[in-house]
């Protein structure tokens, strides 16, 4: 069976496609195979940017919290990472190489932040880690976030070939695959805090889709998406209504 999906308009990654397309209008990971058969994404924001198409992942795989480097200790704050309330999920804080842990049971490559209360004094320099099994490794993102407005801020970054579940570290899950969120650099005066982390799997990723560009997955045979994603979902780095995405997916 197959659908076209004619989503248009999405804005970042998270609250549109879902709402859309009624198919994977769910709240609990896939009870079939969901394969990808063709997709297009048409960017118009203005300027290059990263895009992407992919599945949501529910909140049940996550594990979130806090990171304090001198005593290397993770502590667990997934409730306020996935409630509704404001100003709870703290980004980092104004000591340097502090931050936050975000953990999945599959590996996923992009972290939507709700930013409630922004950085204030100076911006934080950011660093993303992932475990390889043997020692925390650093990645370069596609998209690193940058806390000093309020408004969602998406984390976009390639999957490490290497990625293991664990970490060291006092509380890091050694059954979810980790990465760690570290303010090299602590904000000046105020650390960042969220209301709400999404996390999501991007099967296909464009790190420098041009204005006025289309990327198209025209692959000689169907993409297979995550099993444990809760809903289908795009991403463009820079929100325009006149971003389009098109997808034919096909449930098994």
């Amino acid at each position: 069976m197959g659908e076209l999906v004619a989503v248009g308009q999405p804005d970042r990654l998270f609250g549109r496609i879902q709402t859309v397309v009624h198919l994977f209008g769910v709240t609990t990971p896939f009870a079939y195979k969901v394969t990808l058969e063709w997709a297009r994404l048409v960017n118009v924001s203005g300027g290059t940017i990263a895009c992407g198409l992919g599945v949501h992942l529910p909140d049940s795989i996550a594990k979130l919290g806090s990171w304090v480097d001198a005593t290397t200790t993770f502590t667990d704050d997934t409730t306020d990472a996935q409630d509704a309330d404001a100003d709870d999920f703290t980004i980092s804080t104004l000591t340097n190489n502090d931050g936050h842990v975000i953990g999945g049971q599959v590996p996923f490559n992009a972290v939507s932040y709700d930013i409630t209360t922004a950085e204030a004094g100076s911006a934080g320099t950011y660093q993303v880690q992932y475990w390889n099994g043997t020692a925390w490794t650093t990645i370069t993102a596609y998209v690193l976030p940058v806390f000093t407005p309020v408004g969602e801020h998406v984390l976009v970054f390639p999957n490490p070939r290497d990625w293991v579940r664990g970490g060291s570290g006092t509380g890091v899950s050694a059954s979810h695959y980790n990465i760690r969120v570290r303010a090299t650099t602590a904000p000046g005066t105020t650390a960042a805090v969220a209301k709400r982390i999404h996390l999501a799997r991007l099967e296909l990723i464009h790190p420098a889709l041009g204005n006025n560009s289309v990327f198209e997955y025209v692959g000689g045979r169907p993409l297979l998406l995550q099993d444990q994603g809760d809903g289908l979902c795009a991403y463009f780095q820079t929100a325009d209504a006149r971003n389009r995405v098109e997808a034919v997916v096909t449930i098994r």
